[in-house]
């Protein structure tokens, strides 16, 4: 019988120990979950980030002023739908004759709200006025537009050659192409 119960005493110490060590594993297990849960309480998190947009660029040309002097503006114009430098001004809208000579002036900008500075070259579309007339315009091949809507104003002069024959219709001009400066490029005082 002394065997028997000795028996049972090494049999039980194994579950008596591995009783122990589950209740050992459970109370660490519910200090662990209760010192994370405490912890949670002392965290924080911050995020930071962007959101971009693109800017305007808008050029504009004008070819007359209103009343009060300031210049008219128009965008979108093209060798089509162009703006007419007689249009509205009877020194070159009244019939040339050889020899003649005349002068009107006209304007080019960036929209106020463009964002960039910009580099403009000009290219003739059409024969200039077919060969029939001289013109003199300074400046005209390449300029800088400032952002801010600062105007580039030029004169042109047109001189009527003897090659202009009777009601001959001459059209022709220039179209002015911009293209955007970097960030880089831009002016201070914008």
């Amino acid at each position: 019988m002394t065997d028997a119960i000795e028996s049972q005493r090494t049999e039980a110490t194994p579950n008596k120990r591995r009783k122990k060590a589950a209740v050992i594993a459970g109370s660490i297990g519910v200090l662990g979950v209760a010192g994370a849960f405490a912890f949670a309480n002392w965290t924080d998190s911050e995020s930071i980030g962007a959101t971009f947009s693109g800017g305007e660029f808008d050029l504009e040309v004008a070819v007359e002023k209103n009343g009060d002097g300031d210049w008219i503006w128009q965008s979108d114009t093209d060798a089509v739908d162009f703006a007419d430098l007689a249009d509205g001004n009877p020194d070159l809208s009244d019939p040339w004759g050889p020899g003649d000579v005349r002068a009107t002036e006209f304007a080019v900008r960036l929209d106020p709200d463009t964002t960039h500075n910009a580099a403009v070259t000009s290219a003739e579309f059409g024969t200039l006025f077919d060969g029939d007339f001289d013109i003199t315009v300074a400046g005209i091949d390449s300029f800088t537009l400032n952002s801010n809507g600062t105007p580039v104003e030029f004169t042109v002069t047109f001189a009527a050659q003897s090659s202009l024959e009777q009601e001959e219709v001459a059209t022709g001009g220039w179209t002015f192409t911009a293209t955007q400066q970097s960030v880089d490029s831009t002016t201070p005082d914008n």
